[in-house]
């Protein structure tokens, strides 16, 4: 655990320990506990090498002294609080501020506090003290859909599935994310009943309705930060999942369980995750009662005793709630597929046949497709040809990936600029070329991004062009002198039906799991390439919609339809809405061919990709057959992992 000064940066650490001895607070009432850590060294100076802590209790079979009057109801938040705060050297840092940030109840029982590295060793002293593991920071894994999935066949016979879940109402979707932009024309309450009677949830937001019917914000204990979404992930992933219907560019646009409603707990900043913080809105959407958590973020693979994700969706499935998270955007590497617990639905990403057509017309002829999301008028960006510059021709990796500070001295006035796909934002890049007075831009896939492109929106021209494409244009260049090679981007708009589709993203993390056991994973994959949702209207220029590709959009998809699930079945647990949706995936495309990963070439997409294949929410509110899972086969399962018992314990 290394050091550092604030608790918004720090890493974190897992503790456990047993029943907890009693001692009185000084007021008359005893509480659990006392001071457990010495306090040898004064509050004024425990302010250097401050880092947070994360420690968890085992509160099994405490009982309160008989001799006290009133009882101590270690269940009841202030009494938890009470002894949470009796484990730390003192309440306050030399700053002031509080050492303890969260008080834990449900995803696990515990607490966060800022404690140096020194502190939270002492706690190993404690009397039944069991486990103690670093925290680790996490991250974002970043219209038509619902007819691609088939969700509104209404000419089906018997209905379709929209129909038969009565559009997911009464169900509630909690989005731990980058918070929400309540007042998005697609999270309206038209036609949306009002919350469950179970929902005890609240909102700390003006805009918040029958749609969205909960909002709170979790960073470092503060208790006033607003769930307004200033990133763009936290709207655009619950737009996926449960926006309203909206009318939008001649069609309609909604989610996936249009009548839904949304419980938004913001633990994401900047695009980055805390453990503390996540544990914290976990904690409060098992609280609140929520049906589905979805949860589109994480990091590399740990063991699941050591993965906060893993825990607190433990506790939740123990709630009843169905937990749906993101299996990362690590591909085409190996084994870097993030969520790896059996009891998760873990989602990877998959193409739609939709298309945002923006085609590269070379000089001699040749024409590439690409995409692109901005589609400028004819009259902005006539079609004509252009010359071509290749800033990393000469194997510059920073020219070549369109670095801003290797194009600051060149003379790219009205040239269409070759730039590699990835290293660094796309949106970094366009901002370089536009800096040098480049008129467009053509990024280029390297081997390791396939055939999967994005439609990116952004104000200067461009195609993204796939791997193969792009070796056909440097071909182009290579053989024709600087000053003949030109081409000329031609937007040809939205077009549907593509081939193959779905096809597996290249981006999508794959197995196999190194965590679990073998178990495989991601479970199923669905849309996560270029999926137009929800966006903040915090500026002017914002676009009501955007396009973003990542397997935190196919989690929200998965979302979404195990909020339709449960609404038909409400009766059915996690564990049985989770059977439902694996068993009835498809493997096969759109033209009955096994699924094409667009990382390969001429190779179907392995189950480490596809897992059972892709959402099929038709098949899933009618499996035929679904299969149970008792809590206590899942501890058995962790005990059949190698851990030890003080290990599974974090579970129990």
């Amino acid at each position: 655990m290394s050091p550092a000064t604030s608790p918004a940066s720090t890493p974190a650490t897992y503790l456990k320990a047993g029943e907890p001895p009693l001692s009185n607070d000084g007021g008359g009432n005893t509480i659990p506990g006392g001071n457990r850590i010495p306090t040898s060294t004064p509050a004024a100076t425990q302010n250097e090498n401050q880092s947070l802590a994360i420690a968890a209790m085992k509160l099994d079979n405490v009982k309160a002294d008989p001799a006290a009057a009133p009882p101590v109801h270690l269940h009841s938040p202030a009494d938890l609080k009470i002894w949470h705060a009796s484990y730390l050297p003192n309440a306050t840092l030399s700053s002031g501020e509080p050492r303890l940030l969260y008080s834990y109840r449900h995803a696990i029982t515990g607490f966060a506090a800022i404690l140096t590295p020194q502190e939270a060793k002492s706690m190993e002293s404690i009397q039944d003290f069991i486990l103690a593991c670093p925290d680790r920071r996490l991250f974002l894994h970043t219209t038509y859909t619902p007819r691609f999935l088939n969700l509104d066949e209404w000419t089906s016979a018997g209905g379709g599935v929209w129909e038969k879940s009565f559009y997911g109402e009464g169900a509630v979707i909690g989005v731990v994310d980058t918070g929400i932009s309540p007042n998005h024309p697609t999270f309206s309450d038209d036609g949306i009943p009002f919350p469950p009677i179970k929902w005890k949830g609240r909102c700390s937001l003006a805009g918040c309705n029958n749609k969205v019917i909960g909002a709170k914000a979790f960073r470092a204990g503060d208790r006033n930060v607003s769930p307004l979404d200033l990133d763009g992930h936290g709207t655009h992933v619950a737009g996926i999942a449960a926006g309203n219907f909206v009318r939008f560019a001649g069609g309609t646009a909604s989610g996936m369980a249009p009548k839904a409603h949304l419980a938004i707990y913001k633990a994401c900043f900047g695009g980055e995750c805390r453990d503390s913080d996540l544990l914290a809105a976990v904690d409060q959407a098992i609280d609140d009662r929520v049906s589905v958590l979805l949860i589109p973020l994480g990091g590399m693979p740990l063991p699941l005793y050591q993965d906060s994700v893993a825990v607190a969706s433990f506790a939740a499935v123990g709630k009843g709630i169905v937990v749906c998270a993101s299996a990362g955007n690590g591909g085409p590497r190996k084994s870097e597929i993030s969520h790896e617990a059996p009891w998760v639905v873990t989602a990877g990403a998959s193409s739609a046949d939709r298309r945002v057509i923006a085609t590269v017309r070379l000089g001699n002829g040749v024409d590439l497709v690409g995409e692109s999301g901005f589609q400028p008028p004819k009259e902005d960006f006539p079609t004509s040809f252009r010359p071509l510059a290749f800033p990393g021709i000469d194997g510059d990796p920073a020219a070549a990936n369109c670095h801003n500070r290797s194009l600051a001295d060149l003379d790219l006035r009205g040239k269409i600029v070759l730039c590699f796909a990835g290293d660094a934002e796309n949106t970094d890049k366009f901002r370089a070329a536009s800096n040098a007075g480049a008129a467009a831009v053509i990024l280029m896939n390297r081997r390791r991004h396939g055939f999967t492109t994005r439609s990116d929106t952004n104000d200067l021209p461009a195609s993204h062009l796939s791997y193969m494409n792009g070796r056909l244009l440097r071909s182009y260049m290579y053989s024709s002198s600087s000053a003949a090679a030109v081409a000329a981007l031609i937007f040809n708009g939205t077009v549907y039906g593509a081939r193959p589709s779905p096809a597996i993203a290249a981006f999508s993390s794959r197995g196999p799991s190194l965590m679990n056991g073998g178990l495989l994973k991601p479970d199923i994959i669905a849309p996560g390439v270029n999926v137009l949702s929800a966006w903040p209207s915090s500026a002017v220029s914002a676009p009501l919609f955007n396009f973003m590709s990542g397997t935190s959009m196919a989690a929200a998809h998965v979302a979404g339809v195990a909020a339709l699930i449960r609404k038909k079945h409400p009766r059915w647990s996690p564990a049985m809405i989770h059977s439902a949706l694996v068993t009835s995936a498809s493997n096969l495309d759109l033209d009955g061919n096994q699924l094409f990963d667009e990382l390969s070439y001429n190779n179907s997409g392995s189950l480490l990709a596809a897992g059972a294949g892709q959402l099929h929410p038709a098949g899933a509110m009618n499996p035929g057959l679904v299969y149970d899972i008792e809590r206590k086969h899942f501890l058995h399962y962790l005990c059949g992992l190698g851990y030890s018992s003080t290990e599974v314990r974090k579970f129990n």
